[in-house]
C-alpha cells in the first residue's frame, strides 16, 4: 500500500488517495494540486520577548502532541493527512510559511527550552493568514551530573530520558554528559 506526496512550485504539497501496488504498472494515480496560503507569525518567550530559532510546524485539526510519540508515529503520521511544512522563527521571533495546505489546521511552535505549544488556524487558499502571537512557556527542567562507581566523572555518558504516557506513546530524549559529567534537559511537560 502507498501513498504519494506531491510538492509543486506555488503550489500546497499534497498527498494522493492510498493504492496497492503487486507487480502489474499502476498508471491511475491522479492528485490534484491546489494553490496553498502563507502563514505569518511571532512565537516569543514567556515574558513577550522575540524568540529566534523556534520552530513552527503546519498540523492537522486533530493532530495531538502524543502522535509524534507513539511507538508507530513514523507510519500514523498526522491523522488528518496534513503534508508536513516546517519553518524556523528568524532573529526577531517573525516567521514566514509558504504553500500552507488550506483548511482548518493547528500550527505547533516548539524550542528546546520550552514547552511545545497549539494555535488553531484557519487556512485560506491563496491568502495570507496572520498566525498572531504564540507565546512559549517554561517547562521542567532536569540537570544532573553522571559519576561512574569510584566517584569520578563520566565524561561523554549517554544519559536518557524517557516517559511512557497513558495515550500508550512513549517520548526519548537522550543527552550526552559534558567534561564534567554534567546533563540538563529542558522545555519537559509535567508527567
Amino acid at each position: 500500500s502507498y501513498v504519494l506526496l506531491v510538492r509543486g512550485r506555488d503550489f500546497a504539497p499534497t498527498y494522493s488517495g492510498g493504492f496497492y501496488i503487486e507487480r502489474e504498472e499502476h498508471t491511475d494515480v491522479n492528485v490534484q494540486l491546489q494553490k496553498g496560503g502563507t502563514l505569518t507569525g511571532m512565537v516569543t518567550d514567556p515574558n513577550g520577548n522575540p524568540l529566534a530559532g523556534a520552530k513552527v510546524t503546519l498540523r492537522g485539526r486533530d493532530y495531538h502532541e502524543w502522535n509524534q510519540n507513539s511507538i508507530l508515529a513514523d507510519s500514523i503520521g498526522d491523522p488528518n493527512n496534513v503534508p508536513l511544512i516546517t519553518v524556523k522563527t528568524d532573529s526577531k521571533g517573525n516567521f514566514l510559511m509558504d504553500n500552507a495546505y488550506p483548511g482548518e489546521h493547528q500550527v505547533e511552535a516548539s524550542h528546546s527550552n520550552f514547552l511545545t505549544t497549539y494555535a488553531g488556524i484557519s487556512v485560506m487558499a491563496d491568502r495570507s493568514n496572520q498566525v498572531g502571537e504564540i507565546r512559549l512557556e517554561m517547562g521542567a527542567s532536569i540537570h544532573g551530573t553522571v559519576t561512574t562507581k569510584s566517584g569520578s566523572t563520566a565524561a561523554g555518558a549517554t544519559v536518557f530520558l524517557n516517559l511512557k504516557d497513558t495515550n500508550g506513546g512513549f517520548f526519548s530524549r537522550k543527552a550526552l554528559a559534558d567534561a564534567k559529567g554534567r546533563f540538563a534537559y529542558d522545555g519537559l511537560q509535567p508527567g
